[in-house]
């Protein structure tokens, strides 16, 4: 079996893990709705599932996929997050996902095989001096040039923009940080796969491991911020999207120059990835059992006369008393 299939399959499980991890936080959330003394997360068995699943499980699956395959191949499988949150929505928290749901789950699936079929599977083998060297090319330069540009926009935009500008522009950046941190991740695991241990004894490996640790934790920083300032359905799909989008192109631009011709076909699966996420994750999903509206009685019609219901107020002793009462008015 190929190496690149491997990397697929672990894709496949760490979207799966976090889709289903996302869904057992939110589902330990609704069994305590009702409790006056909430337990602690930590003691709830299906928050902690929840959270191993996808900090994680999903993190070391995605870490895994990277090594075993190009980063171009394994970048648009995450799409396949949003894919799996959604289905098991309604499996586990009763949501109801309805036609737009199908359309937004049948555009993920779609584009991530046109991607499968024509993005590039494994990377060139290298040393640890011929890795390094991807730090000093043209591509990686010009790109981490126009995602650091793109973070200090978004940032600029976000404070000084209108309410509507930093909607869009806030959950972006995430998205950018994202992009790189997959690059620089995928950089540190080829370091280390050219010269095994040897790796961790080169000065030149740790200013990389340390620069992708300081970005995912850009990533995780600013992802929080837009979540607590954006709402989810708008800031969901654009980090992800922008993650997408933009860790495709740096695996592209850095590690596989021979494959842009294929880069419409994946340029038409992403765009179509990207159309599923927005889709999935604007959609206002319903529970099954919604809770029921009050219902106010109409009055009725009494045979000695008409039943209705008047608000009387009246002084006793001082003391303002406000009394709701059914009162039948005879003929």
């Amino acid at each position: 079996m190929h190496l690149w299939v491997l990397g697929v399959l672990s894709s496949v499980v760490g979207t799966f893990s976090s889709g289903l991890g996302d869904n057992l936080v939110r589902y330990s959330y609704r069994l305590i709705e009702d409790l006056e003394v909430k337990p602690p997360a930590w003691r709830r068995p299906f928050w902690v599932t929840g959270w191993l699943l996808t900090t994680i499980v999903d993190t070391g699956c995605n870490a895994l996929a990277l090594a075993l395959a190009s980063m171009s191949l394994i970048v648009p499988l995450g799409a396949l997050h949003i894919l799996w949150g959604s289905a098991f929505a309604v499996i586990i928290n009763n949501e109801h996902l309805g036609k737009l749901g199908l359309f937004g789950a049948v555009c993920i699936v779609a584009g991530v095989v046109i991607v499968l079929l024509t993005a590039p599977r494994d990377d060139d083998s290298l040393s640890f001096d011929e890795v390094l060297q991807k730090l000093e090319s043209e591509g990686f330069l010009i790109s981490q040039a126009v995602t650091i540009l793109g973070i200090l926009a978004c940032v600029t935009g976000a404070l000084r923009g209108s309410e509507f500008v930093v909607r869009f522009l806030t959950p972006t950046i995430p998205g950018l940080f994202g992009s790189s941190s997959n690059l620089m991740l995928k950089i540190t695991e080829l370091l280390i796969s050219s010269d095994g241990r040897g790796a961790w004894g080169r000065w030149e490996f740790w200013p990389v491991i340390l620069t992708t640790v300081a970005l995912a934790a850009c990533q995780l920083l600013s992802l929080n911020h837009a979540l607590a300032n954006v709402p989810a359905y708008i800031a969901i799909p654009i980090a992800n999207s922008v993650l997408l989008v933009g860790g495709t192109i740096n695996g592209l631009v850095c590690f596989a120059h021979s494959s842009w011709n294929s880069l419409p076909f994946m340029g038409l699966g992403i765009s179509i990835c990207v159309v599923g996420i927005a889709t999935l994750a604007s959609k206002d999903y319903l529970t099954s059992d919604p809770v029921p509206e009050e219902v106010v009685p109409e009055p009725e019609e009494d045979r000695k006369g008409l039943l209705h219901t008047t608000q009387s107020s009246y002084n006793t002793d001082n003391h303002v008393v406000s009394v709701n009462s059914s009162e039948t008015i005879h003929c």
